[in-house]
């Protein structure tokens, strides 16, 4: 269960799906609740929306291949 007692926190299911995302980019989440990602650049947000926003301005080939993956068959 995600986010209950006893269960993983949201947040950590939120960075091994990142990491699966976006493999090229070592991604963590600070103490302080900044979202980072060291890359061909340095990423930091404060918000995860504007975090994956960065980064798939930043690897756009990474975020297209997400998209198709998740694209359902027709």
């Amino acid at each position: 269960m995600i986010g209950g007692r006893g269960t993983v926190p949201a947040r950590e299911v939120i960075l091994l799906v990142l990491r699966r995302m976006f493999p090229a980019w070592d991604i963590h989440l600070c103490r302080q609740g900044i979202w980072r990602a060291e890359g061909s650049i340095l990423i930091s947000a404060s918000s995860c929306d504007g975090f994956v926003q960065a980064l798939g301005d930043a690897d756009p080939e990474a975020f297209a291949k997400v998209l198709e993956d998740l694209r359902l068959p027709t």
